[in-house]
């Protein structure tokens, strides 16, 4: 389950990086766009492998 909500993750944002790269092709903001969607992946895809990583502590 865990690397079908990675997978979805990629996909949602793959999706959303090339639309918003589409919808303002020819604007000043369509070359920055692509970039921070990347930082924004990196960031999102990040938290959700440590989330998915974390192991319980254990006492003692």
């Amino acid at each position: 389950m865990k690397a079908v909500i990675l997978i979805a993750n990629a996909l949602v944002w793959a999706a959303a990086m090339l639309i918003g790269a589409q919808y303002f092709e020819g604007q000043p903001i369509g070359e920055t766009w692509f970039l921070w969607m990347i930082v924004g992946w990196t960031v999102a895809n990040g938290l959700l492998v440590s989330f998915f990583v974390r192991k319980p502590r254990r006492n003692g």
